[in-house]
């Protein structure tokens, strides 16, 4: 009977590696997450305005905001300049003074050459 008890047993420590697997991969999110990307509202208005004071670019249309949170808040705002380019701005916010501003932008209007 022994020998009978062996495969039981590997069986049942087999079925009970996969079910805890397969829980873990149901836990749910974590609340407080290190990157997270936020649906764009009226509520991120005040962000967008303090980018739109710093920046040398006006935005036409938000596409998407993103929010990381570190050693501060830092907040991405993905958009569509008035002259057709998308731009990444960045607004930091280490602490109530300290506070910091930056722009990057792609230039969609290049046309392309055609064989």
């Amino acid at each position: 009977t022994s020998i009978m008890k062996t495969p039981l047993l590997l069986v049942l420590v087999l079925a009970l590696f996969v079910s805890s697997q397969s829980k873990s991969v149901q836990k749910p999110k974590i609340e407080i997450c290190q990157s997270c990307i936020e649906p764009y509202s009226q509520a991120w208005l005040p962000i967008v305005n303090e980018i739109e004071k710093h920046i040398n670019v006006e935005i036409k249309h938000v596409l998407q905001i993103y929010k990381q949170i570190l050693s501060g808040q830092k907040y991405f705002v993905v958009f569509q300049s008035t002259n057709d380019k998308i731009c990444v701005g960045s607004y930091v916010v280490l602490s109530n003074a300290a506070k910091d501003s930056t722009v990057r932008c792609l230039n969609l209007s290049k046309t392309v050459k055609r064989d």
